[in-house]
């Protein structure tokens, strides 16, 4: 038996992918460099004002599932920035610091960081 398998794969669309997020409305936050959110969108594209685009994840067969993005390109910034103000000198202690302040801080500081290195 032959089979030809043809594909393409993108970092964020296969991660998404691997943590099965196969159903409408399932999501993932990949944090490194860049922090990205990917949601399954389903068989419809979906863009919003919000600075979600969309994307491809897959095609299955005559089945394509779409994804709806958010990114935010400077997470190592803010980390780098961390170290140069003397907050912390160390990853693992900077993973701590993050830890131990509420979720919503988190929220609005990323926002002011991604004002701040846009501007």
């Amino acid at each position: 038996m032959n089979s030809l398998f043809l594909f393409q794969v993108a970092d964020q669309q296969s991660a998404l992918f691997g943590h099965c997020c196969f159903e409408v409305g399932d999501v993932k936050c990949t944090m490194g460099t860049g922090t990205f959110v990917d949601l399954n969108t389903g068989n419809t594209p979906h863009a919003s004002v919000a600075g979600l685009y969309p994307l491809i994840g897959w095609k299955i067969g005559d089945e394509m599932t779409f994804v709806a993005e958010g990114q935010a390109a400077d997470t190592g910034s803010v980390v780098d920035w961390i170290y140069s103000v003397g907050i912390s000198d160390d990853v693992r202690k900077t993973a701590e610091l993050a830890k131990s302040v509420p979720g919503r801080f988190y929220r609005y500081s990323m926002k002011y960081f991604n004002l701040y290195f846009d501007t």
